[in-house]
């Protein structure tokens, strides 16, 4: 097997041949053992699947989700304002950004101080309760962004059906501070139920009635009879359906992640993430500059 410095003495200008910089962001994987015949060869294996296609079908927002014969609508989640993708004869774009908006005003209300628990204390923590990209998504965002966060609230989540997360998560906090964000598309998935109402229970030891859980709870999901269900008032369900998974690139919590196009780079956006900062973004640039032949073919058709 191959050494990457034998890659590096046969090609000098190795590190400037597989790399790039875009916004600020520096992507080297010139260690790789990839080589111009493998960019060939992933190029060729493109086309012939018909990656272009299907990138442009989704654009368009054709129904690609065959499955649940939906529109994949991450480059509605992603959108700027001015732009206009229509599934259905309906330009979804507004809509998102509807909830977008909302998120963003939420986000803020919580920062600001404005949004208090149910006897008028403000909010100072702040748990995610999910699974998968759900959970997975927000907390690399907030790692990524922990240096930029207002340091007097604390983040926290709990994935772990075990007891001991959730106990862990909160043994130090005041459940008159703490506010929970509950994410389940079709609030169902057993594990983050689970912890969702142990989460319920803890929190009603200190606040004592029912009713007050709606300004400790708020939710990322579809199912608003659920939610609602639940004890958390629909206004604090955060939705926007992307016609696939629920993950932290695309999920309805509301919409962290960045597409390749040649228009838009965007925002990472998750309800926890949104209440990391004052403005929390990662962008990537909306094209792979690389050298002649390379990736940005792929992903430019050009």
């Amino acid at each position: 097997m191959r050494t990457s410095a034998s890659f590096f003495a046969e090609d000098p200008q190795r590190a400037e041949h597989f790399a790039f910089e875009a916004v600020g962001l520096y992507f080297d994987y010139s260690k790789n053992r990839i080589t111009d015949e493998t960019v060939g060869l992933l190029l060729e294996l493109a086309t012939q699947c018909g990656l272009r296609e299907r990138i442009n079908a989704m654009f368009h927002g054709e129904k690609i989700n065959l499955t649940e014969k939906r529109a994949i609508l991450h480059v509605a989640l992603r959108a700027t304002k001015d732009e206009s993708i229509m599934v259905d004869g309906r330009n979804v774009v507004p809509e998102v950004h509807a909830v977008l908006d909302q998120m963003t005003a939420f986000a803020n209300q919580v920062r600001n101080g404005q949004w208090r628990g149910h006897i008028g204390k403000r909010i100072r923590n702040v748990i995610n309760i999910g699974i998968g990209g759900s959970d997975l998504g927000p907390v690399m965002a907030y790692e990524a962004l922990k240096y930029y966060s207002q340091r007097h609230m604390t983040f926290r989540f709990v994935s772990n059906v075990d007891s001991t997360d959730f106990a862990e998560a909160t043994r130090d906090l005041n459940a008159y501070q703490t506010l929970f964000i509950v994410s389940s598309k079709t609030f169902t998935t057993l594990e983050t139920m689970t912890n969702a109402h142990t989460a319920r229970e803890w929190a009603l030891q200190a606040l004592g009635d029912e009713k007050d859980i709606a300004r400790h709870f708020v939710a990322v999901s579809t199912n608003t009879a659920e939610v609602k269900k639940f004890g958390i008032d629909a206004a604090n369900k955060k939705t926007a359906a992307a016609g696939s998974s629920f993950g932290y690139i695309l999920r309805a919590g509301i919409v962290p992640g960045a597409v390749w196009s040649d228009k838009r780079v965007s925002l990472f956006r998750s309800p926890a993430v949104a209440l990391v900062g004052q403005n929390p973004a990662v962008v990537l640039k909306d094209r792979i500059d690389h050298r002649p032949g390379g990736l940005n073919r792929v992903l430019t058709g050009k």
